[in-house]
């Protein structure tokens, strides 16, 4: 299911570059070795990128693609996965909160 959501992110941003950065991320946190297998470095990559920045220059529609993927992955039996979608959450959270101070000035 996870991949063909890719497949449809990747057409749909042959006709609209705004979908191209998710749409990318989310390919890399699915990505598969020649065995079939995930492939650890490219997923590990994908989430270092998820941080305060990229919620910051992302599209709310994008960001809730990432943090479904994210949820996702925190109940894997893969425990760097699991840690690493943590990760991603949390950041989102601060992410949030500081927004919420911002408009309580």
């Amino acid at each position: 299911m996870r991949l063909r959501i890719c497949d449809f992110l990747d057409a749909l941003a042959a006709s609209d570059a705004s979908v191209l950065s998710v749409a990318k991320i989310l390919r890399q946190l699915n990505t598969t070795s020649t065995l079939g297998w995930p492939d650890h470095d490219a997923i590990l990559d994908a989430y270092r990128i998820i941080n305060n920045d990229f919620f910051a220059t992302v599209q709310v529609e994008h960001a809730l693609l990432v943090l479904s993927h994210c949820v996702h992955d925190v109940s894997s039996e893969e425990t760097t996965f699991m840690y690493s979608a943590y990760s991603s959450l949390l950041s989102f959270v601060e992410f949030f909160s500081l927004i919420l101070c911002e408009e309580g000035n």
